[in-house]
């Protein structure tokens, strides 16, 4: 079946080639168009090539699967290191959080032991206020007669 194959394609090169219009010579090293120039080819050059380009494309399908699977394990590493990096600040805010409620704990404990004696200042401050006006009125109501 190969081989049947083969045969109409070299017959196919064979009939392009002979119906061609101009012949293109090519130097050692210059690009060519596999679909465009294989008609300008000899046989044995345009086989070469074709065996060549379907290796080609085994070789791309071999190094593709190669860096998807170097792609693949890349991905996971840097995975792991945000995860890694992840509960290293999960950890951080957490001591951070227990840090600051410490400190909240610390500052009312200080503060409760303060008791509130506002109230009593300004009640012993108006009283005595009183007291010292109205004994210097009386004084004064006392002299003035």
């Amino acid at each position: 079946m190969l081989q049947r194959i083969l045969i109409i394609i070299l017959l196919f090169m064979f009939s392009n080639a002979a119906f061609a219009d101009e012949i293109k010579l090519y130097k050692s090293g210059t690009r060519v168009l596999f679909k465009e120039d294989t008609h300008c080819m000899s046989n044995i050059t345009a086989l070469k090539l074709s065996s060549k380009y379907k290796l080609c494309k085994e070789t791309a399908k071999i190094e593709l699967e190669g860096l998807k699977k170097l792609h693949k394990l890349e991905l996971d590493a840097l995975k792991k290191k945000l995860d890694i990096r992840d509960a290293m600040y999960q950890d951080i805010i957490h001591k951070k959080d227990k840090t600051i409620f410490d400190i909240q704990q610390v500052t009312l404990k200080e503060f409760s032991k303060y008791k509130d004696n506002t109230w009593l200042t300004v009640t012993v401050s108006v009283a005595v206020g009183l007291v010292v006006g109205s004994g210097i009125a009386i004084l004064a109501n006392y002299y003035a007669k």
